[in-house]
């Protein structure tokens, strides 16, 4: 699961991604579907199945703060360009249900406390709405 930790100017997968598979990017609609994708958006999370395991490097203008928008229901999100305390997101309206902040770890899902730059998350929500993750200099 990843997600896009700085602005670029081509955010095609297969330009961000030297070992991604052809057609295998999806987000996860609000339908309860997953949709194909060729490009990635900040805040949006994304599965991305590679041909091996590596370590990309991302080269653009550092995101500090972002929107994302929930519906009810599970939500495949990511975060800037810096770590964030999950309890330090932004959640007006108190959709986020606590403790559903899940990564992909290891072959199974695992609870998180922070929310990392280039890592995509399931989150669960109470509703339809907006959360925003800020990094506070």
């Amino acid at each position: 699961m990843i997600g896009l930790p700085v602005q670029v100017d081509n955010s095609g997968y297969l330009t961000l991604f030297d070992n991604a598979v052809e057609n295998t990017l999806f987000s996860f609609g609000e339908n309860g579907s997953y949709i194909q994708e060729e490009m990635l958006t900040p805040g949006n999370g994304y599965w991305l199945r590679m041909t091996d395991e590596y370590v990309q490097d991302f080269s653009g203008e550092q995101i500090s703060e972002v929107t994302v928008n929930l519906v009810e229901g599970w939500n495949l999100i990511s975060g800037i360009s810096y770590p964030i305390n999950v309890d330090a997101v932004i959640d007006p309206d108190g959709l986020l249900i606590p403790n559903t902040i899940y990564e992909y770890f290891g072959g199974g899902y695992v609870t998180v406390s922070s929310i990392g730059p280039g890592k995509g998350y399931w989150v669960r929500s109470l509703g339809n709405g907006t959360i925003s993750i800020v990094f506070e200099r």
